[in-house]
């Protein structure tokens, strides 16, 4: 596994190299370091902070970082960029927790009323997608939504109401600015 720090785009750690292969940084001028992977794959199991710019040679099928990423500068991604899982709320007694610290995506199966939403706040500014889905049962609500500390902002100043109908599914939408979450609601997937 390595570990690869630039700052002012030199590179001032390097260790190890990725799976099965040679990971190395080519200088392409005077301001440009590029991290190039013989065999295709690359596996960094720690922090990369880049203050410079960065681009990953076009050869790489697969870039794997087991922990943060963070680009002082413009990242440019020529591909598709895409979340592994999206994570699962369990609600409890009619109270869930969704802790966006953890994922961007969350998936909230419907078993009971939901009376208590709590959110727990991610690192930074994002936007952020709950998938609500009612069970065979259907007719579940969910209210109760955050409104101390972080508060979440609806249009009109109304949270929607969930489609009650037997497996139905509700999409909402968050925009988190670091304080607040505004909300927006598409409804009635069927």
């Amino acid at each position: 596994m390595s570990s690869i720090k630039y700052r002012n785009a030199i590179p001032v750690k390097q260790n190890g190299g990725s799976k099965g292969s040679a990971l190395t940084l080519k200088e392409m001028d005077d301001n440009f370091f590029a991290i190039d992977v013989t065999e295709g794959i690359a596996e960094i199991n720690s922090a990369i902070v880049l203050d410079g710019s960065a681009d990953l040679n076009s050869g790489i099928r697969n870039f794997t970082i087991d922990n943060d990423l963070t680009v002082g500068n413009d990242l440019s991604i020529a591909g598709v960029a895409h979340f592994g899982t999206k994570n699962t709320a369990v609600s409890s007694g009619g109270s869930v927790t969704i802790d966006w610290s953890v994922g961007n995506k969350y998936f909230l199966d419907l078993t009971e009323d939901i009376t208590a939403v709590t959110f727990t706040a991610p690192p930074g500014a994002c936007n952020l997608i709950l998938q609500i889905d009612q069970n065979p049962t259907g007719g579940w609500i969910v209210s109760g939504w955050p409104s101390a500390g972080a508060t979440v902002l609806w249009p009109g100043g109304s949270a929607p109401v969930i489609t009650a109908a037997a497996n139905s599914r509700d999409v909402i939408s968050f925009y988190y600015d670091g304080t607040n979450y505004f909300g927006v609601a598409t409804q009635n997937f069927l």
